[in-house]
C-alpha cells in the first residue's frame, strides 16, 4: 500500500527557515506520509537547505522551470496528490508533533467531513492565538459561521480528504486571498471538524521582510486592490451559489458575505469606502435589520464596525464612536468591535472605559491579535493622565526634576536619532502625542 497523507509545501526564497518546517513534519508521531515540495526559482539555496532531509525517501522535491506564483504553484502541487488525505503547509510554518495523527483521527471519525483543522498560534514578529470555531452542520449554519467569523482561511491549514480536492483557486491578481476561496470550497464540500488545540504554528514576519501574502497587497495601487477585491467578491458569490441552498438561506449567506467583504476592505487598509461599497453597506443594514435572530445581529455588527472604520478615515470620530457602540450592542461577542471601541475611547482620553472594553474583548478572545498591547496602552494611558493634566495646566516646571531623560530616549529612538533634547521634546510634542513620562528612579 502507498502512503496515506501528502504534505504539500510550496517554497519560494525560504532557505532561512524551511529546514524548521521540514523538521516539524518529519518528527510527526504519524509517519505514513510523503512530502511534496514545489520550489520556485531561484532554487539553489532552498535545495541546499533541504539537502539534510533528503535521506528520508518520503521527501520529494520538484523545481518549477519558472516562477508560477504561490496560487498556481499550490494548484500544481494539489494536482499531484495521489493519497487519500493531504494538507497544505506554507514553507515558513510549523506543526506540533501530533498534528497529523490528531486531525486524521477526526476525519476517520467523521466520514462526512471534508477537512479537520485546529486552532493556530502565531509567532515571530507578533505573537497571538487564532481560533476559528465553525459550526459543522447544517451547511447553512456552517457558511454563516465562516462569514461572520471574518471569512478567515484557518481551515486551509487543516487536513483535507482528497475526494473533495478540486483545483486550488487562481486569478489574475497573484492569488489575491485565494486561500479564503479555498476554505469556502472545503466548507461547501463537507463539514469542517474543529480541534480546539493549537496544533498549527503560523510564522509572522516583521516589516523588514516581504512575504508572499504581502506581495499581493503591499506596494499595489489602490485601484489594483479594489479591482482584486471586486474579483474576489464575484468569485465568492459564485461559490455560494454552488452550495445549492434554498433561496432565502442563500440570500442570508450572501448578505453575510457582503459584510465580510466590507471587513476585508478595512483589514487590508484600503482606505475609505467607494460609493458602490457605501450603497452595499446600506443594503446590508436594511436587510439585516429585518432579519430575526442572531445572524441578523451578527451581520449588523460586522457592517457597523466596517462603517465605523470608514467614518473614522473620513475624520468623523463622533459618528465612528456611535457606530462601533451600535456594533457592540448588536453583537457583544464580536471581539474586533470591542477592540475598535477601546481604541476610539482611548483616542478621546476615556482610558478607563477603553480598558474595560479591551478587557471584554480579551474575555471573548483571549490572546487575540493586538489585545495584549491594547490593554497595556490603556493601562499606560491611565498612568500617564496625571502628567498630562500637569502639562495642560502649564506646570511643566514641577515635572522637570522627575523626568528620566535617558529612559525617554531609549523608549523613543526617533527622538534620540534626531538629537533633540528629550525634555524639550516632551514639553513641545511628547505629552501631546501621549508618549510616556518616565519618572527617575529614587536614588539611595
Amino acid at each position: 500500500m502507498g502512503p496515506n497523507v501528502t504534505v504539500c509545501i510550496p517554497a519560494y526564497r525560504s532557505e532561512a527557515f524551511i529546514h524548521n518546517t521540514l523538521r516539524s513534519v518529519l518528527t510527526q508521531t504519524y509517519s505514513d506520509f510523503v512530502v511534496e515540495i514545489a520550489v520556485e526559482p531561484p532554487a539553489e539555496e532552498i535545495l541546499s537547505a533541504c539537502e539534510p532531509f533528503l535521506w528520508d525517501d518520503r521527501v520529494r522535491i520538484i523545481v518549477n522551470p519558472q516562477v508560477l506564483g504561490w496560487a498556481d504553484n499550490m494548484q500544481s502541487l494539489l494536482r499531484r496528490v495521489a493519497t487519500p488525505y493531504f494538507l497544505i503547509l506554507p514553507h515558513d510554518d510549523l506543526l506540533e508533533p501530533d498534528y497529523i495523527a490528531t486531525l486524521l483521527a477526526e476525519l476517520i471519525r467523521h466520514p462526512h467531513a471534508s477537512v479537520a483543522y485546529s486552532d493556530m498560534v502565531c509567532f515571530g514578529h507578533a505573537s497571538f492565538y487564532w481560533p476559528l470555531r465553525l459550526t459543522e452542520e447544517p451547511i447553512f449554519d456552517r457558511l454563516m459561521s465562516f462569514f461572520l467569523g471574518g471569512m478567515e482561511a484557518v481551515p486551509m491549514r487543516g487536513l483535507v480528504r482528497s475526494s473533495v480536492r478540486g483545483d486550488f483557486p487562481t486569478d489574475r491578481y497573484d492569488g489575491f486571498v485565494a486561500e479564503c476561496e479555498w476554505a469556502l470550497h472545503l466548507l461547501i464540500s463537507g463539514a469542517a471538524v474543529h480541534v480546539p488545540r493549537p496544533l498549527y504554528l503560523k510564522r509572522i514576519f516583521g516589516p523588514d521582510r516581504m512575504t508572499a501574502s504581502g506581495q499581493r497587497i503591499i506596494g499595489r495601487s489602490r485601484e489594483y486592490l479594489l479591482e482584486a477585491l471586486e474579483d474576489h467578491r464575484t468569485r465568492v458569490l459564485a461559490l455560494i451559489r454552488k452550495a445549492d441552498l434554498p433561496k432565502a438561506m442563500r440570500a442570508t449567506v450572501e448578505l453575510a458575505a457582503e459584510a465580510a467583504m466590507l471587513r476585508r476592505h478595512m483589514t487590508f487598509n484600503m482606505g475609505a469606502f467607494l460609493p458602490l461599497q457605501l450603497a452595499r453597506a446600506e443594503h446590508i443594514m436594511a436587510n439585516a435589520d429585518a432579519m430575526p435572530g442572531r445572524y441578523g445581529k451578527g451581520i449588523q455588527a460586522m457592517s457597523r464596525l466596517a462603517m465605523s472604520q470608514h467614518t473614522l478615515i473620513e475624520g468623523d470620530k463622533k459618528t465612528a464612536l456611535d457606530l462601533v457602540m451600535a456594533a457592540v450592542d448588536s453583537d457583544p461577542y464580536q471581539w474586533e468591535g470591542l477592540a475598535h471601541l477601546s481604541r476610539l475611547l482611548l483616542d478621546t482620553d476615556r482610558s478607563i472605559e477603553a480598558l474595560d472594553a479591551a478587557r471584554q474583548a480579551w474575555t471573548v478572545a483571549p490572546h487575540a491579535n493586538g489585545l495584549r498591547e491594547l490593554i497595556a496602552d490603556c493601562k499606560s494611558n491611565i498612568e500617564q493622565r496625571p502628567f498630562r493634566e500637569i502639562m495642560q495646566g502649564g506646570q511643566a516646571a514641577t515635572l522637570a526634576e522627575r523626568f528620566d531623560a535617558a529612559a525617554y530616549l531609549i523608549d523613543n529612538p526617533d527622538v534620540a536619532a534626531a538629537g533633540v533634547d528629550p525634555w524639550r521634546h516632551y514639553c513641545e510634542f511628547g505629552w501631546h502625542e501621549r508618549r510616556k513620562f518616565l519618572v527617575l528612579s529614587t536614588k539611595g
